[in-house]
């Protein structure tokens, strides 16, 4: 089985649609995916539909913003079925504050002198999620930043002031998961203060860590497995893939997600 949890659509920022997304994964030769947008489940049906014509496992996933220790954390959440009013009133609350949060910030770019405009951002209609990212997309297009990655770190760093940071603590959205019925992954964790946040988080009700992503490859996955196994959680593997590079170069196996395929099967069966 070769697997994929960490996939984005334009529902947040990614640069296809969630279909297009599971076509890819099926022109991969993926067996098993998620669709993981930044706060926002808005394109579950499309995906699930496209997964149904696909012949494609899809699992029911977002990547949850959060704040630990003053700093910006991404927590997936990996759900048996869509979950119900609580998580979808929580996201609603993150989009909403990610809306506002963007505003602000472009307001204080325009008393800096850059004339831009939140509805100039370069989203889909349909976008739910804004994010800085499509913000430094805009910036790059107008010749403030050689490219969107100059734009983020000119401008969207947090050092800058420019965006309001994230403030939701990362208890309540570990608390929020788990009443949906979903599992609480850490998303592509760090190696600074690894083991003390580690540790902090499994207190708080930690379920699982990537362990294999795009950013570090899949060679320290056995390493990342040692440590879950300390702590009793389940690893997953994603390339947080958001469009352009090719989909399915990077895969994760059965072992790696032998654990947590079989937790997530016993949530669903205490749902039913």
């Amino acid at each position: 089985m070769r697997a994929d949890l960490h996939l984005h659509s334009y529902y947040s920022d990614g640069a296809d649609s969630p279909a297009g997304v599971i076509e890819q994964a099926r022109e991969a030769g993926l067996d098993l995916v998620a669709l993981a947008d930044h706060d926002s489940l808005g394109g579950w049906p499309e995906a699930q539909a496209g997964a149904a014509r696909a012949g494609l496992s899809l699992l029911c996933a977002a990547e949850f913003t959060a704040a630990f220790d003053a700093e910006e954390i991404h927590i997936l959440g990996y759900f048996p079925r869509l979950p119900g009013r609580e998580v979808a009133a929580h996201l609603g609350r993150m989009q909403a504050f990610r809306r506002e949060r963007l505003r602000t910030a472009i307001e204080r770019l325009q008393a800096r002198g850059v004339p831009a405009r939140f509805e100039d951002l370069p989203c889909a209609a349909c976008c739910e999620s804004v994010t800085t990212s499509h913000l430094a997309i805009l910036l790059a297009q107008r010749g403030y930043a050689r490219s969107a990655r100059a734009a983020w770190r000119r401008y969207m760093e947090s050092r800058r002031g420019l965006v309001p940071p994230f403030e939701e603590p990362v208890a309540r959205v570990i608390e929020t998961i788990h009443t949906g019925g979903g599992l609480a992954v850490w998303a592509h964790p760090g190696r600074r203060q690894f083991r003390r946040r580690l540790e902090e988080l499994v207190a708080l009700g930690l379920d699982g860590i990537e362990a294999a992503n795009q950013r570090r490859g899949l060679e320290p996955a056995a390493q990342w497995q040692a440590l879950a196994r300390q702590y009793n959680l389940v690893t997953t593997g994603g390339s947080d893939w958001h469009g352009g590079a090719p989909l399915g170069e990077f895969a994760a196996d059965e072992i790696l997600l032998r654990d947590f395929l079989a937790r997530l099967d016993s949530q669903k069966a205490q749902l039913l």
